[in-house]
């Protein structure tokens, strides 16, 4: 878990602000997972903080503090994450010369 908030952290994922009055917070958990190498010994353990994307009630939060984190970049769990990870795929390719094709926008092809 601890390995799993670092990389959140420096990737700054979220910046802390309040809760904006009107709105609910979405709660978040975690998901743990064992890795197994293809002998099946255990390589290591995962951790995955995972948004509650399927619901609106209010996440964790002290009464005094009405503090939120603002996700800056998406996370596991939101109906958005799949869309936010395919544009950053998307301009990352056409930032290397791939051009999307039309008529599959999975295909991205490069003209030497």
């Amino acid at each position: 878990m601890n390995e799993e908030m670092e990389a959140l952290y420096r990737n700054n994922t979220w910046e802390i602000v309040d809760l904006p009055k009107g709105r609910k917070a979405i709660g978040c958990r975690w998901i743990y997972k064992i890795k197994y190498k293809s002998n099946e010994e255990i390589e290591r353990y995962k951790a995955r903080l995972v948004a509650k994307g399927y619901s609106q009630r209010e996440g964790y939060h002290s009464k005094k503090d009405n503090r939120v984190c603002r996700l800056i970049k998406s996370l596991y769990g939101l109906k958005q994450a799949p869309r936010k990870g395919n544009e950053k795929l998307s301009s990352s390719l056409s930032s290397f010369g791939f051009e999307q094709s039309i008529n599959d926008y999975s295909l991205f092809v490069k003209k030497i």
